[in-house]
């Protein structure tokens, strides 16, 4: 990525494996004053089979940041697992999320509930409702945007699964400001989003708003799963603490970036070979990464009548 600075003549989908939670270690990679080999040799004839190298020192440096934001923007599709995540987020090429820090989350790799937030898209294809995830302390998303998911609203908060935000009545009624009315400022919020939108197209933004290398993402991410709001019902296998600050968080992000997406998993889908019930949804970005926006008027519509039916 760093040598390429046409990927998307060789490329149509990078799928980028989990590697440091850290953005800046990945752009400065490995160091150190002697080459380091990656190559078979007496002591260890099966290695580099697939690819090697005389000396892997060294990263992807920020020319490699451009060549890949490049990359999506002219259509390709990126795909993260896990941490690495941390590198189109840090970089702008998933606009409206961001990793959040936890503090009193414990999940030391285990199986954890996830349901469907986004059915239209290619990426559930096959799937039904729930699906059990590998998940191993990280990364926890915050944000997401649009279409599908309790995040397709922007809210950050993960929610309480034993009391109201406002601290009054019960946890399943609807959390109402008394004697205002139920769309107090919402003119002013639309008024600022169309503003946002206005401003994206000016620059040129393409699909999306202002990014990190431009032509970005500002509204429209996907949230296809999401890890279930119940904090009760989390954990299917392993062990759980502090659950709350993994309850309704996106699981699997679909974010579009110029023409093209950035698909992004907290959990691993290919955990040693053990998570079968998961590899269908890195197959189907492989198999259908030309046509990731599908099914987004579908979603769209869903959300809108979500918002409605809360009287948002």
């Amino acid at each position: 990525m760093r040598d390429n600075a046409n990927l998307k003549d060789t490329y149509d989908v990078i799928l980028f494996g989990p590697s440091s939670g850290n953005a800046l270690s990945i752009v400065e990679g490995l160091g150190g004053s002697e080459p380091q080999p990656w190559q078979a040799s007496e002591h260890a004839p099966n290695i580099g089979r697939q690819s090697s190298t005389p000396d892997m020192r060294g990263g992807l440096e920020l020319t490699g940041v451009l060549n890949l934001a490049n990359f999506v923007r002219q259509g390709g599709v990126l795909v993260t697992l896990t941490s690495s995540a941390s590198l189109p987020t840090h970089f702008g090429m998933a606009g409206g999320l961001s990793i959040r820090s936890t503090n009193e989350l414990w999940a030391p790799g285990g199986v954890y509930r996830t349901r469907k937030a986004d059915g239209s898209s290619p990426l559930a294809y096959g799937y039904g409702g729930e699906l059990g995830v590998y998940f191993n302390r990280g990364p926890v998303f915050s944000g997401g945007g649009g279409g599908g998911g309790r995040f397709g609203g922007g809210n950050d908060d993960p929610g309480s699964t034993t009391e109201r935000l406002s601290g009054r009545g019960g946890v399943n009624e609807e959390d109402i400001i008394q004697g205002r009315p139920r769309d107090l400022g919402r003119a002013g919020v639309e008024a600022f989003a169309e503003a946002q939108r206005a401003e994206a197209e000016r620059q040129g933004g393409g699909r999306g708003g202002p990014g990190g290398f431009g032509g970005g993402n500002a509204t429209g991410n996907r949230v296809v799963f999401q890890f279930t709001p119940e904090q009760e019902e989390l954990l299917i296998s392993g062990g759980l603490t502090g659950g709350a600050e993994l309850a309704g968080a996106p699981a699997l992000v679909d974010a579009p970036y110029g023409d093209g997406h950035v698909v992004m998993f907290s959990f691993n889908p290919f955990w040693r070979s053990e998570t079968l019930g998961a590899y269908g949804l890195v197959f189907n970005s492989l198999l259908h990464w030309d046509s990731l926006g599908a099914g987004r008027a579908v979603a769209d519509e869903d959300a809108e009548q979500q918002r409605e039916g809360a009287g948002m």
